[in-house]
């Protein structure tokens, strides 16, 4: 009888905390994972020294309490994580706009044309140069509105959950320094680019290009020059990589529906 009893109890927990939504178990344990732990030692405990129908009936009685009680919360989880998931998707929303913005300012055109995929024609060139230039400032236009647009969603989050919304903001403060170097980067990728643009402008007619092998360029100053702008170009690139990475999985940590 007590060891169907104690089985039981572990059927019943382990169903119950199943239901936790995605992303909310670390919190449960957070806010109530000491006190499950210690009711049900004392529940095991209790069952383990019932000897009479009164022992039994009071490990009954109690354990449904304490059931009951870790039910509400899970339930409470999964109604939040009802009601906050439009927002999560909204900022999942949001990120893909700014991607797509972003999107606009593509410089592939001149990185194939250094490769020697394909050529640019010098107005081809004064565009790249004026789209680079553009980027630049796009890019802090971003940077202002997702620090405003970032405190509108943590009060939205706040009036379903002020925990969660402590949890966003604890988030986006530890994904801090990731998300100013990764504007920062930014900016200096557009701005090597842009700089590259005016180099390859002020010395057309000084190299060609050769099919699938790149730029040959007459003089060996302006294949150094050439050579440092591109590998300047792209170690700002890796270092980027790095830090958006970084900011990934610091983002994986924010929402408790993700």
């Amino acid at each position: 009888m007590r060891v169907a009893l104690f089985l039981l109890h572990i059927a019943v927990l382990t169903t119950l905390f199943g239901l936790t939504p995605s992303g909310y178990a670390y919190r449960l344990g957070r806010e109530a994972g000491a006190l499950l732990i210690f009711t049900c030692l004392a529940l095991w405990t209790l069952l383990r020294f019932a000897t009479t129908r009164r022992g039994i009936v009071l490990f009954v009685a109690l354990a449904l309490v304490q059931v009951g009680f870790f039910g509400f919360a899970v339930f409470s989880y999964r109604s939040e994580d009802a009601a906050l998931r439009p927002i999560w998707d909204e900022v999942a929303q949001k990120q893909k706009d700014w991607q797509a913005q972003m999107s606009q300012y593509d410089m592939q055109p001149l990185f194939e044309m250094c490769s020697g995929e394909r050529p640019l024609s010098h107005d081809e060139l004064l565009g790249l140069q004026e789209r680079a230039r553009a980027a630049q400032s796009k890019v802090s236009e971003i940077e202002s509105e997702s620090t405003r647009w970032a405190g509108e969603m943590e009060s939205k989050i706040a009036k379903v959950s002020p925990a969660s919304a402590r949890d966003f903001r604890r988030g986006l403060e530890d994904g801090k320094r990731e998300s100013d170097e990764i504007f920062q980067l930014s900016r200096k990728i557009y701005s090597e680019d842009e700089q590259l643009l005016g180099f390859l402008l002020a010395r057309e007619g000084h190299y060609r290009m050769v099919k699938n092998q790149g730029l040959v360029f007459r003089s060996d100053a302006d294949v150094t020059s050439f050579n440092d702008k591109m590998q300047g170009i792209e170690q700002l690139q890796n270092q980027l990589k790095a830090e958006m990475q970084k900011a990934r999985e610091l983002l994986q940590g924010t929402s408790p529906a993700h």
